[in-house]
């Protein structure tokens, strides 16, 4: 079924979409084949592997890094499906996340204009979607989302200044 998110014809693709998604008995070695799918060359095949992975719990932190990686995708559905079957996990793991932490940011932000969505950084770091939580786990690291021109420690809010 995996060779047919490759098919020339998209109605082919989203059969094999539907025919595999949410199906339970999915061996590693089918789960591994679709997730090379994730860097094939055409965003519509990307975009296929990525909507099949979405939503399992039984994905490995490698299958999570290259759907992570697609958060950089020059192709925006590809974005959107990647921070989508990102937000779909029980718990993200910051080591997946790091190389990312910026393109995910920006993703959520822009996100949040469509839907109820929050990031918590206290001392357990979780993700708000509607009324869903993922939590983050995972070690933190230093990162630098942009809006500020100091790093901004993850579960450490950067301080005020003082007046």
């Amino acid at each position: 079924m995996a060779p047919q998110f490759e098919h020339k014809d998209r109605d082919v693709r989203w059969t094999a979409i539907e025919v595999l998604q949410g199906r339970t008995d999915l061996t590693e070695g089918i789960l591994q084949g679709i997730a090379t799918r994730v860097e094939h060359k055409d965003s519509d095949v990307r975009l296929t592997a990525i909507e099949v992975l979405q939503g399992r719990a039984d994905l490995t932190e490698g299958m999570l890094q290259g759907i992570a990686a697609r958060l950089e995708d020059k192709d925006k559905d590809v974005r959107r499906a990647a921070v989508d079957a990102l937000l779909k996990q029980a718990t993200l793991s910051l080591n997946v996340l790091s190389p990312y932490l910026k393109s995910f940011y920006k993703a959520l932000l822009q996100k949040s204009f469509e839907e109820h969505l929050y990031w918590c950084t206290s001392d357990l770091g979780f993700i708000g979607v509607s009324l869903r939580h993922i939590s983050l786990i995972g070690s933190q690291h230093v990162v630098d989302l942009g809006q500020t021109t100091s790093p901004w420690k993850l579960g450490q809010p950067e301080p005020l200044p003082h007046s």
